[in-house]
């Protein structure tokens, strides 16, 4: 794609810039170590690890896997690693997917994405559901470029999308600046703003909080055992307990959309934008 806007859009190869939400943002995300030439990035709802996206802490996420292998059949054509993974799927069995989806995101590559440099700003929600912030803020830690990112309440998508309609909205009224600075040259001091900047999910509407790295949050570890009596600060031994594995429980990780979107409040406006 870029080799054809350099050969018949006139286009400049030493400012190549790529954005995109969901899907979009992995696209955007993962062709740095092969494209040289691509200067700056904007990643929305999105994924930089696919393998801790769609298997968690070694977990499964049903409504989200399912309804991204929907998804992919409504509008694509699936190929053999994606009915490979959709077999493993429905037998409850990720373990001949997980090399392949691997070699999908940024994160297997992250020592030449830092070779190349490009210039990449993150948006993500806290609560989303599809592909979980944990995996963005392991790849941001490892960045050695300009790199920002940015983090709200909300689901997947839900505070990046109005934005792509032409609405008011905080993520890309970052990503303008963000290419104007890197890919424009534009001195409005974004290259000088905090790297990480968050919205705190009990803030009540609140404005952003900037940080220069994702430890100065919050250093703090807690550490919870297992007792007799559930959860509890201190070790507890002498006790066991029998669970039944493979059972569905009413214990899950809420409703795709529904459960924490509400959280996400207005359509990410422009109250106590992060500058």
């Amino acid at each position: 794609m870029i080799d054809w806007a350099v050969a018949h859009g006139n286009a400049d190869v030493q400012r190549v810039g790529m954005a995109g939400i969901s899907y979009g943002r992995g696209s955007a995300c993962s062709p740095p170590p092969r494209t040289s030439a691509l200067r700056a990035v904007a990643a929305m709802s999105g994924w930089a690890d696919l393998k801790a996206s769609i298997y968690p802490n070694e977990t499964l996420t049903e409504l989200s896997g399912g309804g991204l292998l929907l998804a992919g059949n409504i509008t694509g054509r699936p190929g053999e690693d994606m009915k490979e993974l959709q077999a493993a799927y429905v037998n409850n069995d990720f373990g001949p997917v997980l090399p392949k989806a691997a070699s999908r995101g940024a994160q297997t590559y992250l020592s030449e994405v830092n070779t190349n440099h490009p210039a990449i700003m993150m948006s993500n929600t806290w609560g989303d559901s599809i592909f979980p912030p944990s995996q963005i803020a392991d790849f941001c830690n490892g960045l050695t470029g300009p790199k920002r990112l940015m983090l709200q309440p909300g689901d997947h998508g839900t505070t990046d999308v109005f934005g792509a309609l032409g609405l008011p909205n905080d993520a890309w009224a970052s990503a303008t600046r963000w290419f104007d600075h890197y890919l424009n040259g534009m001195d409005n001091g974004i290259d000088r703003a905090a790297p990480v900047n968050i919205k705190s999910v009990s803030g009540g509407g609140g404005g952003w909080l900037g940080f220069p790295d994702w430890t100065s949050m919050g250093p703090r570890t807690r550490t919870y055992s297992l007792g007799s009596a559930g959860l509890g600060r201190g070790a507890a031994t002498g006790w066991q307990n029998r669970i039944a594995a493979g059972v569905p429980t009413v214990a899950d990780s809420g409703i795709i959309f529904a459960t924490a979107s509400p959280a996400g409040g207005h359509p990410g406006g422009r109250r106590g934008s992060p500058r």
